[in-house]
């Protein structure tokens, strides 16, 4: 997966999502055109997992549950907006296909006869093949060159967590890398070394003849089948990773093994000095497990916002860490997020958005639970385990973001005081990550 700007070679111009302004609302059916560059840049920027291109989405960098898709408006030219991408949407699969210029047809993988085209001096259509230089298309790929300085790689996940060597002594070959509370310290800092385009070696402070890697051989080097993040001495620069550029200082961090792209990703949610979470290196998830971000300085505090154009806030109190994430690799039919009690009795949840109530009940695996309906882009936000008696809104009832519609408790089917909240699509009830995907 990378980042580029998608360019028609016959007008020189941008696949761009229509009249999108900075803070605008991105929603679904929203025109895609051709324009020259633009000042907001992010209406302009795609996701794409070149890894695949017999069948892959063209996410919006903006945000990225919405991508290209084909509206069948006739039989002859469909129309080319943005929709949702939860999973393997008919009318948004894509296959890129490379030519000998060095460019691409772009077409939809299950309406083979429909190629993206550059439609006069604006328009962007799937039409059948024209053979013209209005269906071939160049990738400028937009990637934010890493820092050379020392710095600390922070799990988008894992609440401000970083990776870290795992060691009370000195580094050696095979010590794991895990997720562990944020500190000042060597063993936490890292230096990311060009070999060449995006390929680096993240070498520790401790030590910068010892690199992120893995071993196919290593006693306990494998957890759910592949391997786990380690240290190697590696003169050689063998263990290389490929940055995938994500703006903002964040990155999915890719390696190569056997042939296989494999990211880093966090096995589960947090680490704590007493439980430090694994890192194993996984095939590409939509997730937020598998994003980083590099961070300079000696102090550092995370905070939860919300993706472009998304006025939406964390549904409890901030400071507060999460204990499961989306869909956790020890846990994969999770379909949310976990965030524990530290207020006892009187930890509030917020509601995320402005909305509509559409269910305030109990049962005995969600305990006392809210929905609310996104007034933004009909979302359903659902909040789970409540205390008993805390429920402070009623079916119906319009509520604003940051409202107050109950406390944290642990009815129904829970081990323990914490808030479990989702966000489902409004039509399918899908559920996505809503770190990846919204905060």
């Amino acid at each position: 997966m990378a980042r580029y700007k998608i360019k028609s070679v016959a007008n020189g111009k941008y696949v761009s999502i229509y009249n999108l302004t900075a803070g605008g609302i991105l929603y679904e059916n929203k025109n895609v055109v051709c324009k020259t560059a633009t000042s907001l840049g992010k209406d302009q920027i795609w996701d794409i997992n070149l890894s695949s291109p017999s069948s892959t989405f063209v996410r919006s960098a903006y945000w990225p549950f919405f991508g290209l898709n084909a509206y069948r408006s006739s039989d002859t030219e469909y129309n080319c907006d943005v929709y949702e991408i939860v999973g393997n949407e008919t009318d948004a699969t894509t296959e890129f296909i490379p030519t000998s210029q060095g460019y691409y047809q772009i077409r939809l993988k299950n309406y083979p006869t429909k190629y993206l085209t550059a439609s006069g001096s604006s328009s962007v259509v799937w039409l059948g093949a024209t053979g013209g230089n209005d269906q071939l298309w160049s990738l400028e790929e937009v990637f934010d060159t890493p820092t050379t300085a020392a710095c600390h790689v922070i799990s988008h996940k894992g609440y401000g967590n970083a990776l870290n060597v795992y060691t009370s002594s000195g580094i050696s070959d095979g010590t794991l890398a895990t997720l562990w509370d944020w500190d000042n310290v060597n063993d936490q800092r890292w230096y990311f070394d060009q070999i060449s385009g995006r390929e680096y070696v993240i070498k520790s402070a401790m030590n910068q003849t010892y690199h992120l890697g893995y071993s196919t051989s290593a006693s306990g080097g494998t957890e759910y089948g592949y391997y786990r993040a380690m240290m190697r001495s590696d003169a050689s620069n063998s263990y290389k990773v490929t940055l995938e550029s994500y703006g903002d200082n964040i990155y999915r961090i890719m390696c190569n093994i056997g042939g296989s792209p494999r990211y880093l990703t966090a096995e589960s949610a947090i680490g704590t000095n007493s439980t430090p979470t694994h890192l194993v290196w996984y095939p590409y998830r939509s997730n937020a497990d598998q994003l980083w971000k590099l961070v300079t300085g000696t102090s550092y505090t995370y905070s939860h916002s919300c993706v472009d154009g998304y006025d939406g806030v964390w549904p409890t109190t901030e400071n507060i860490g999460m204990t499961d994430g989306f869909q956790a690799l020890w846990r994969p039919a999770h379909g949310g997020i976990d965030v524990p009690e530290r207020i006892a009795g009187t930890q509030p949840i917020y509601s995320m958005f402005i909305g509509t109530v559409i269910a305030s009940s109990y049962t005995d695996q969600l305990g006392y639970y809210v929905e609310i309906q996104s007034a933004f882009d009909n979302k359903i936000c659902r909040y789970q385990h409540m205390l008993a008696g805390s429920v402070a809104v009623s079916v119906g009832d319009e509520v604003m973001a940051g409202q107050q519609v109950g406390t944290v408790g642990r009815s129904g089917d829970s081990t323990g005081e914490h808030l479990h909240f989702e966000i489902m699509m409004p039509s399918t009830r899908t559920k996505i990550d809503p770190v990846f995907n919204v905060f």
